[in-house]
């Protein structure tokens, strides 16, 4: 699970990461200040990107991905 690691504790990081790996759906980690810390493998599977850190220096919010911006609506 990327970028997880960082923000548990070890004990709870790889038994979180096992399972959040099994699951087949997409699974992001949030956090209220720093925002996305952790993505399952679907993450990659499904969106257009290679790694968590490649969608983090793109998009602040996963919503960027699925909500049309102001300027695109009033386009």
């Amino acid at each position: 699970m990327q970028g997880l690691k960082e923000h548990l504790p070890k004990s709870v990081t790889s038994f979180t990461e096992e399972i959040l790996e099994l699951e087949t759906a997409i699974v992001l980690v949030l956090d209220k200040k720093v925002g996305v810390i952790g993505a399952n493998s679907a993450f990659c599977d499904y969106l257009p990107f290679k790694s968590l850190s490649e969608f983090t220096k793109r998009h602040k919010d996963i919503s960027e991905l699925f909500i049309a911006s102001k300027t695109t609506l009033s386009s």
